[in-house]
């Protein structure tokens, strides 16, 4: 035989090979069909379920074929408790805890050949989840707590290590080397996993005073291009509606929540070392959002109002400038400083200060957060969800900026809600306005998810009110006064001219006493005198004189 025919004949006894287990495995497949036993296969299936997860368990049918893969339709499993209708239709969210359309579970055998296993397809059609939470005794459970195994109270102790072996001996077999990194050790290659069209119902009425539903609807999860192995980024498309709703003694209260929610993007699992370090990168688009009883936007309000009270005081400090403008007038003109002064502080306390008075308006920030889209990139990094170039419209103002929440769900976000321009209308929404004339307030928002603080900066705010109403202020003073600083140079004149009258007084108080003393001295020392010559008299004979 030649070289080259020795060469081609291994090849050809494994193509032979092959071809020959898929033709038996085709073979087995119509034989497996004809005789039904997918139909036995679904009922011992169902059976096994059934006795597992302790419900009643139904499967319409199974569609089973070896080389592609396999197809369950129409799969119900009823509450705790509870037994599944004859009626498909009467099956809904008081007796059932899970139903879909069918699940598609479909693989590529081929590639068993090139020692890969790639799945084409794992999808679950129109799934729909029913998840109550309530209060049994004095623990809160759910409707599934029982499928899900009891937390250890106490990890098992780790093993003691064993010693190393000893030094393989030449005869001995090379050990095997481990895969680097957390990379997995097969090929693992699947085109699409996730679920289409699905809802999910949360019933909450673990807390006494109020039941709280969350719906989850039109709810679309698709991961493609998994390839673990190459590092590859997988696209991740998600699609959901969310409404939540709040009932108090059998009436809805204020709190409602809904919103449209969509996401695209990709994401890697491993870094290039192999080591497992999720990075991602996703446009989030959110739409036709309505939000009642938010804790972040209420708090938003109260931060307003806030702001608001905080104007009454400026405004009172800017007005005191003026009242201290005209009493320096008119005690200029009382020194003399200015004759002028008085006509002019009666001119200045004329000044029109209804710009002063004007007014912050809240009526945007109504009862109810609508918006009509919100577009965001999203980043994996560093084990937190980065948001960037965040901007919420909600027709009257917008929310724009960025942040983080990290796994612990603390949060950090600082942001900037901008007006319309029509809100623009006075001196103290000029103050705070932008270039292009929109009214701007800096917000920051930390503490957790749960528990969100929202803070506006209302020191930066203020002073900028402060500051703009104080320099309209003064350039209406030295207008109306030529120029005349009645709030410096003047005020400083009247203040010397106070100095030296006050001077001038002390000066002369001071000359009066000292004469005073000085006279009251003289009396003292003529009296003193005339009483030493009075004495001197006494002693010498009257004869003498």
């Amino acid at each position: 035989m030649k070289a080259g025919k020795i060469a081609k004949f291994p090849f050809k006894i494994a193509a032979w090979v092959v071809a020959s287990i898929l033709l038996i495995l085709i073979a087995l497949n119509v034989w497996l069909s004809v005789f039904g036993l997918p139909d036995a296969l679904k009922d011992k299936v169902v059976k096994i379920m059934a006795s597992k997860l302790k419900r009643d368990v139904k499967v319409e049918k199974l569609g089973l074929c070896l080389l592609k893969g396999f197809v369950v339709k129409g799969v119900m499993i009823s509450d705790r408790g509870k037994k599944i209708k004859l009626k498909k239709e009467d099956n809904n969210e008081k007796n059932l805890f899970l139903k879909c359309d069918a699940m598609v579970f479909k693989y590529d055998l081929s590639q068993l050949l090139k020692k890969k296993v790639k799945i084409e397809k794992l999808i679950i059609e129109k799934p729909e989840i029913y998840i109550k939470r309530y209060k049994k005794g004095n623990k809160v459970v759910f409707n599934f707590s029982d499928l899900v195994p009891p937390v250890p109270k106490k990890l098992p102790k780790a093993a003691p290590k064993k010693p190393a072996a000893k030094a393989a001996t030449a005869s001995s077999k090379p050990a095997k080397k481990m895969a680097k990194g957390d990379l997995p050790p097969i090929d693992l290659q699947v085109d699409v996993v996730g679920l289409d069209s699905g809802r999910i119902l949360l019933v909450d009425t673990a807390t006494a005073k109020f039941k709280e539903i969350y719906e989850l609807k039109d709810v679309t999860f698709l991961i493609k291009n998994i390839n673990l192995t190459k590092n590859k980024e997988m696209k991740i498309k998600m699609g959901f509606g969310i409404s939540v709703t709040e009932i108090k003694a059998g009436k809805k209260t204020d709190k409602d929540i809904n919103l449209d929610v969509g996401i695209d993007g990709k994401l890697k699992v491993f870094d290039k070392k192999g080591v497992m370090n999720p990075t991602g990168l996703f446009t989030l688009a959110l739409r036709n959002g309505r939000f009642t009883g938010l804790q972040a936007y209420e708090q938003l309000k109260g931060q307003a109002q806030d702001i608001s009270k905080s104007i009454h005081k400026i405004q009172g400090d800017v007005l005191k400038g003026l009242e201290d403008a005209v009493k320096n007038l008119n005690k200029a003109k009382k020194l003399g400083i200015s004759k002028e002064a008085g006509k002019i502080a009666d001119n200045v306390a004329k000044i029109d200060t209804s710009f002063i008075k004007d007014s912050l308006e809240w009526d945007f920030l109504k009862d109810t957060l609508e918006f009509d889209k919100v577009e965001t990139i999203v980043k994996i990094q560093d084990g937190k969800i980065i948001t960037e170039d965040l901007k919420i419209d909600c027709g009257d103002f917008a929310l724009e900026g960025g942040g983080y929440t990290d796994m612990d769900s603390n949060i950090k976000y600082d942001m900037l809600m901008l007006l319309a321009k029509k809100y623009n209308k006075n001196e103290i929404t000029k103050a705070v306005a932008n270039k292009d004339g929109k009214p701007e307030f800096p917000i920051k928002a930390r503490g957790t998810f749960s528990d969100p603080k929202v803070m506006m900066e209302q020191a930066m705010i203020k002073k900028k009110i402060k500051n703009r109403l104080s320099k309209m202020l003064q350039e209406k003073i030295k207008k109306e006064t030529g120029g005349l600083d009645v709030g410096g140079s003047l005020k400083n004149q009247a203040q010397d001219a106070a100095k030296k009258a006050a001077a001038e007084a002390q000066k002369k108080l001071e000359a009066e006493a000292k004469a005073k003393i000085e006279a009251e001295k003289k009396k003292q020392e003529d009296a003193a005198k005339k009483k030493a010559a009075d004495a001197v008299k006494k002693l010498i004979p009257k004869k003498l004189f």
